[in-house]
């Protein structure tokens, strides 16, 4: 843009078409002899187009409440069209507000507009176009759209826009390539309406349905009121109105039933205004039997109308209302018995006979529907005095005496079941049982009532081997009530009320063996130690050594004399193998007495160590289990069972591996390696022992390791 006397034009359509120096010369004066006309439009929205060849017309009516438009438009007569459009505007200020300017792309450059409501004018309300002056903007016949005024009505009365000169040094009109227009030769238009309280008849809906349809007078345009509806509904007995605060407060009819307005004069019916009744009344009466209850269960009573004056009851005696299903009753209604069922039901205990001896026969008002007719069994009157007989009388017996006397066995068990089952004789009494259990290996346990084989045969095959481990397996590692499987298959046989690693170490004290020939096979209390192992019935008393040793290496053996040497120096990304060594210490050890089980739990740092497997023992390989908690660093029931090809493992005082842990370091830092007792069902037990060791003749070792940043000048190693 270049200043041109006192105006702002634009000269880039100049320089468009024009060598550089004539543009000069070109915007350097006025467009004397030129003209501009500015028209100004009234409508209720914006139209679509920013360029017509024939202005929109204006309302002549808008609504005095409703938001509107103006849009200014401007034409000149020159070819090259106009490059900038500015004006001042003035409305009637208590009429109308100025809400917002809109500059189409039309005139979108360098816009710029002062609105004050308080004095109802916009002061240089202007706008300039950057586009070539082919483009003739506004060039005669085409109208060019400046800006849209958004305005709001604020009451009813002749509004007039009327645009005129800016009086401004910066802001005027320009035609494209020529220069400034002079204001005197600039037409500037206004437009005139009347803001209305109506147009149409909507405009005037108040949304109240009780006041009538409000309608507008199209030629006062003024809102006319309604006339409000009768809401009869040609039914006496309501209460007709038109209620405002009705649908949700836009008002509604309401025919309200009146009850008051029907009555029968008779006491007994409801009087009720239905809106179903008699035609043009609306009213019913409907009779209330309730209403003539005489308090007398046994009688009819009934609202007929038709019955004591006023009162439309009768009260008819129904002695069929007094049948007490007792066939041996006299069943009758009694109305001068007062309130209450009005019955009487007389017994009569002559009608009852079963013609049995022993039962006592009676007309029962309490029995049961039927004859009413009770037999009582006496059945003192049956007595043999046979002690294990059942002595009763029975009601189904034959006409006669009624009795019967059966034997009872259970009368004469002694409640042992090793000495057989008794018997009742219905003439003799009681009689003894014989024993039981007197198959060959067999052996009667009483405690369980039953004949038991060795405890541990559970295949039946007289040897305790792999197909009788199959069945005690399945059973490892948990708590059974009595009725358990479990625990009726003697599997318990610490009687702990748990399957665990001492009951292990019982059952590989048997392995191999048949039976009999073991002595604590049979169980407590049974079978035959014919010679062979022996397994004695106590605890443990063996002392047993843990070690924790950390290495770069697996160690490839399970059984040593001595254990492996520890690493004590690691770096971040290192693998560390955590080994599990126990040793049985006994100056009496048996060599047969060795590990039949070895399982610990295992602390670590789970900050600086990783847990990536579990390496069980080749040793101790059976009823492996391990679970753990890496959020806490803890593993619990790390180690196992001897296999049978291991019985005895560590009897000769050799130490042996249980575990071994596979953990990659993560961080530098001291790690403390810590092992501890499992829980009650997986510990240190030894062949042939009926229990444990004791946790408290256990000596845990614990170790750390230093793990060293990964630094090469650290001295790794």
């Amino acid at each position: 843009m270049k200043r041109s006397g006192n105006r702002v034009a634009n000269t880039r359509g100049c320089l468009s078409s024009w060598s550089a120096a004539l543009c000069v010369l070109a915007v350097g004066g006025n467009a004397f002899g030129q003209s501009a006309d500015l028209r100004l439009v009234a409508l209720t929205s914006p139209g679509a187009s920013d360029t017509i060849t024939t202005l929109p017309a204006s309302e002549s009516f808008l609504l005095d409440d409703a938001p509107f438009v103006v849009e200014l438009w401007a034409q000149t007569t020159h070819v090259n069209g106009l490059s900038s459009v500015s004006s001042d505007m003035t409305f009637t200020a208590a009429l109308a507000n100025v809400t917002g300017i809109t500059h189409p792309a039309t005139f979108n450059v360098l816009t710029h507009a002062m609105i004050n409501n308080a004095t109802g004018s916009v002061d240089d309300l202007s706008g300039s176009h950057l586009g070539a002056c082919t483009d003739a903007l506004g060039a005669s016949p085409n109208w060019a759209r400046v800006a849209i005024l958004d305005a709001l009505a604020l009451g009813g009365g002749s509004l007039t826009f009327q645009s005129g000169p800016t009086g401004s040094a910066v802001y005027g009109t320009a035609i494209c390539g020529v220069g400034d227009v002079p204001d005197a030769q600039i037409t500037f238009g206004a437009v005139t309406v009347t803001l209305v309280e109506c147009l149409v008849d909507t405009d005037c809906d108040d949304g109240q349905y009780c006041n009538g349809a409000e309608t507008c007078n199209l030629t006062t345009h003024t809102c006319q009121a309604g006339t409000g509806p009768t809401c009869d509904d040609q039914i006496d007995c309501t209460d007709d109105d038109c209620d405002p605060q009705a649908d949700g407060g836009a008002g509604a009819c309401v025919n309200v039933p009146n009850h008051a307005h029907c009555t029968d004069s008779v006491d007994c019916t409801v009087d009720a205004c239905d809106q179903l009744g008699a035609p043009g009344t609306g009213c019913s009466y409907t009779p209330n039997h309730a209403a003539c209850d005489d308090e007398i269960g046994c009688t009819d009573d009934i609202c007929d109308q038709l019955g004591t004056p006023g009162t439309g009851c009768s009260n008819t005696p129904n002695p069929t209302y007094c049948d007490d299903l007792i066939t041996c009753t006299a069943d009758a209604c009694d109305q001068l018995t007062g309130p209450g069922t009005g019955c009487s039901n007389s017994p009569n205990d002559a009608v009852c006979s079963d013609s049995i001896d022993c039962t006592i026969d009676r007309c029962d008002q309490l029995a049961a529907p039927g004859s009413g007719c009770s037999y009582t069994p006496d059945h003192s009157y049956c007595d043999d005095l046979v002690a294990c007989t059942d002595d009763a009388c029975d009601l189904l017996a034959a006409p006669g005496t009624g009795c019967s006397n059966i034997a009872n066995d259970a009368h004469c068990d002694d409640g042992l079941f090793c000495d057989g089952f008794e018997t009742c004789d219905a003439i003799q009494g009681c009689l003894n049982g014989e024993a039981p259990c007197t198959a060959e290996c067999e052996h009667c346990v009483e405690d369980g009532d039953s004949c038991a084989w060795c405890v541990f045969d559970l295949d039946g095959s007289g040897v305790m081997g792999t197909g009788d481990f199959s069945f005690f397996s399945s059973c490892f590692g948990a708590c059974y009530p009595p009725a358990d499987p479990c625990q009726a298959s003697n599997f318990d046989e610490d009687v702990s009320g748990c399957v665990g690693t001492s009951d292990f170490a019982a059952f590989v004290g048997c392995f191999g063996g048949t039976c009999g020939s073991c002595a604590g096979c049979a169980g407590p209390g049974g079978g035959a130690a014919a010679g062979g192992a022996s397994m004695p019935a106590h605890a443990d008393d063996a002392s047993v050594r843990v070690r924790v040793i950390p290495r770069h290496t697996a160690s490839a053996i399970d059984v040593a004399q001595t254990t492996p040497l520890p690493d004590s120096t690691f770096v971040p990304g290192d693998t560390m193998f955590v080994e599990i060594w126990a040793r049985i210490e006994d100056p009496n050890q048996s060599p047969t007495a060795g590990f039949a089980s070895a399982y610990v739990d295992l602390g670590y740092d789970h900050r600086r160590m990783a847990v990536l497997d579990v390496v069980p023992s080749g040793v101790l390989d059976l009823l492996v289990a391990r679970m753990s908690t890496p959020t806490k660093g803890v593993l619990w029931t790390l180690g196992g069972c001897a296999g049978f090809g291991s019985i005895g493992v560590g009897g000769g005082g050799e130490w042996v591996r249980v575990s071994t842990v596979v953990t990659r370091l993560t961080a530098p830092g001291r790690v403390d390696l810590a092992v501890g007792p499992s829980d009650k069902l997986h510990g240190f037990a030894r062949v042939g022992m009926f229990q444990n060791v004791d946790p408290s003749r256990i000596e845990f070792e614990r170790t750390a390791v230093q793990i060293r940043k990964n630094d090469r000048d650290s001295g790794r190693r």
